[in-house]
Formats: C-alpha cells, sequence, structure tokens
C-alpha cells in the first residue's frame, strides 16, 4: 500500500533521493504530486513549499500541510 494513496510516493521520493540532504524545494500541485511531495520531504527531512491555486479545496490544503510540518502551503 502507498502511504500517500497513490504512486506519486515512488517518483517523488526518487527525487528527493538523487538531493542533498536538508535541501529548500518547492512544487505546484493541489493533487497527490502535492501530498506526495509534503510526504517525502518530512521523510528526507527537507523543507518545501507546496503552492496551490486560491480555488483549491481547503481538504485538499489540509492534507498537505498535515504530511509535512516543514512544508508550507498557500
Amino acid at each position: 500500500m502507498q502511504k500517500t494513496g497513490s504512486f506519486k510516493i515512488r517518483g517523488v521520493a526518487n527525487q528527493f533521493a538523487r538531493r542533498p540532504k536538508g535541501g529548500h524545494f518547492v512544487t505546484m500541485s493541489a493533487g497527490n504530486y502535492g501530498k506526495a511531495f509534503a510526504y517525502a520531504s518530512k521523510h528526507y527531512g527537507s523543507k518545501g513549499k507546496v503552492v496551490m491555486p486560491e480555488t483549491a479545496p481547503l481538504s485538499r490544503s489540509v492534507l498537505i500541510q498535515v504530511g509535512s510540518p516543514w512544508t508550507d502551503y498557500r
């Protein structure tokens, strides 16, 4: 079972594994990629920002924020 409920975590984790630890990363997503990004940033000890459109559902914003305490979302 995928931790984030989709297979996006596999690609995101691969990207994080190839970068220096403790880096700062930014992505734009209000979907499963944003959720996987937040989870991976917490797992790899990196700081990240998920940029989301203002029209994104509040429930999705909360899921992404809970995924990582270091992830800032807009």
